[in-house]
């Protein structure tokens, strides 16, 4: 019994990263394209939820 919860534990976690990693890939595709259009404006945009380490 103990195993089979485990096993969906595991695949609990599986399917959320899973999900994450698509809604991260349509975030990239999104902000690339805004990027690009400012940039084709001559405006600078910075990505969000970047950290400023450096100046």
């Amino acid at each position: 019994m103990f195993l089979e919860e485990y096993r969906f534990v595991i695949l609990m976690f599986v399917l959320i990263g899973f999900i994450g990693f698509v809604v991260l890939a349509v975030m990239n595709i999104a902000f690339a394209i805004i990027a690009a259009i400012k940039a084709n404006n001559g405006e600078l945009w910075q990505y969000p939820f970047n950290l400023k380490i450096m100046k």
